[in-house]
Formats: structure tokens, C-alpha cells, sequence
């Protein structure tokens, strides 16, 4: 649900790099761009814990397998779930191309994914898209009999952790709001931090900042979120 900036990574002569064949030889390129977090589900993972995920693909569409505007992060969950969809067909608010807190935001009790209210129907389109594509809106904890869904289970207990952080919470104490950025970024989900701090202006840009690869052009100067 994160806005994030992706831009064009220059290889070792300082040129422009688009193709990177083996595609996993692109994972540096966005985590030092991205953070260590998956862009779907914002999980907080060990670089070896993320995939490099392709938006297209790569089997259908085998001439986007190497290219770089073809790739996202992914936790192994999101990836497994988003598979082979096909994203040509349908349009999808995509967190690299517009800002999908414009048109999604989390249910303040399950913290899962939902659809905000007064949208074009254009806009709710794709919402739905987006949500469906990695099943942002789960509740439960099972993705098949096989493998678990655990993003469910952290993000409510990252939601938790927030709460917490908000009872102690002293705008006047500098030390707070520090200690606050750093269980954010080592704990993940951006959206779940924005959202129990909503009433904090300068908590929200401070989260903004700290996390890294966020599109700080995609929120206003309160910190909430604006179109692309």
C-alpha cells in the first residue's frame, strides 16, 4: 500500500541499467532503492526473505523477464498469491506508479485492506484490482493447507505495537518520536504506523522520511496522501 519511489539503477560504469540477466541480480538495486520491505504487503523481511517479483509474468511474457520496469519486491506470500494474474487486463493501482492510500486504507480493527469510501467508480476498480492481486483484504491465516499466511498475524501484531506506542506517545519529548521511527522501520508496515498516528502530522512525515523509498511527493505537507 506504500507509495514508493522506483527509478532506472546505473551499473558499475555509471550507465543506465535496464536489463539484468539473471533477473535476481536486480534485487540490490531495489532494496537499496526500496528498504527492506515488501511493496504489497509491507512486511519488514531479511533481504533473502524477499523476491524479486515480476509485475508481467515472465512466463507468458518472457521478453519482460530481464527488464527492470518489470520488477517490484515481494515476500514469498505475496508473490505465491499474485502468481500468474495478468495485469494487462484490468487496471491496478500500482505503488511504484500511483499512490495507493488514495484509494485503500486498513480497517481499524481487522488492519487489513479496504476500499475508501467516495471513490469514481474508475477509482474503486482499481482498488479491488490492487487489494485482489495479492489479497491485501485476508483475515485469515491460511493461504492453502501448505503454507501460512503470516502477513494477517503481523500486521496486527505490528498494529499492536503502534497502539502502544501511541498511549506513550509525547509530542514534547524528541526521544519518543525516535524511539517511535525505529520500531517502525525495523517492524514494517508503513500503512499501519500512518494510520494509528493520523492525528500526528509530524509523526506521519517523520514516518515518511524514515522509510525508505517512500514517494514523499505522494502526501501533502500533513502527511496525507495526495494522487501521483
Amino acid at each position: 500500500m506504500r507509495p514508493v519511489n522506483k527509478t532506472i539503477p546505473t551499473n558499475n560504469a555509471g550507465h543506465f541499467q535496464i536489463i539484468f540477466n539473471p533477473y535476481g541480480d536486480a534485487k540490490e538495486h531495489l532494496l537499496k532503492q526500496l528498504g527492506n520491505y515488501c511493496s504489497y504487503c509491507e512486511y519488514k523481511l531479511p533481504s533473502f526473505a524477499l523476491e524479486v517479483e515480476h509485475l508481467l509474468d515472465k512466463n507468458s511474457q518472457p521478453q519482460f523477464e530481464f527488464d527492470w520496469n518489470n520488477f517490484l519486491l515481494a515476500c514469498k506470500v505475496c508473490n505465491t498469491i499474485k502468481g500468474t494474474k495478468d495485469l494487462t487486463t484490468k487496471p491496478h493501482c500500482l505503488p511504484h506508479i500511483d499512490n495507493p492510500l488514495c484509494y485503500i486504507e486498513l480497517d481499524r480493527f481487522l488492519w487489513c485492506a479496504k476500499l475508501k469510501t467516495g471513490l469514481t467508480s474508475a477509482d474503486e476498480e482499481k482498488a479491488k484490482n490492487y487489494i485482489a492481486l495479492t489479497g491485501l483484504d485476508r483475515q485469515n491465516a491460511r493461504l492453502n493447507v501448505n503454507r501460512r499466511d503470516d502477513r494477517v498475524q503481523g500486521r496486527n501484531e505490528v498494529a499492536t505495537l503502534a497502539l502502544l506506542e501511541k498511549k506513550r506517545y509525547d509530542p514534547n519529548n524528541p526521544n519518543d518520536l525516535r524511539n517511535l521511527l525505529n520500531q517502525a522501520t525495523k517492524n514494517g508496515f508503513f500503512s499501519v504506523w500512518l494510520t494509528v498516528f493520523a492525528q500526528y502530522s509530524e509523526v506521519k512525515n517523520a514516518l515518511i522520511r524514515a522509510f525508505e523509498g517512500t514517494a514523499a511527493q505522494c502526501f501533502d505537507i500533513n502527511g496525507d496522501p495526495i494522487p501521483r
